[in-house]
């Protein structure tokens, strides 16, 4: 299972998920959900974006959420024969559900 990482100190990292709640993009959990005894979590780094500064020179930075964690705790919903394309984006199930599935 990945273990995706933040790389920010913890000053950092509080500033950018007070901004990321700020904006309705994460929500606050009170226990992760746990994989074969870890949690799955989520990582986070930042590119610098090419030719963009700001007047006092420092770069402009573009965040990346890493979501391998939390995708590897999930699984692929079947394709359907009526449409190929199914099982893209959006289409991915957690394990509690894949399992409840597996049952019917």
């Amino acid at each position: 299972m990945p273990e995706p990482r933040v790389h920010a100190n913890q000053d950092q990292w509080n500033l950018i998920a007070r901004e990321l709640y700020d904006r309705h993009l994460v929500e606050p959990v009170g226990k992760p959900v746990e994989l074969r005894g870890k949690p799955l979590v989520n990582g986070a780094f930042a590119v610098v974006k090419p030719n963009n500064f700001l007047e006092d020179e420092r770069a402009v930075l573009r965040l990346i959420m890493d979501f391998r964690g939390t995708n590897a705790g999930r699984c692929n919903l079947p394709r359907s024969r009526e449409s190929p394309d199914s099982g893209g984006a959006g289409s991915r199930m957690s394990p509690a559900e894949c399992n409840a599935l597996a049952g019917m």
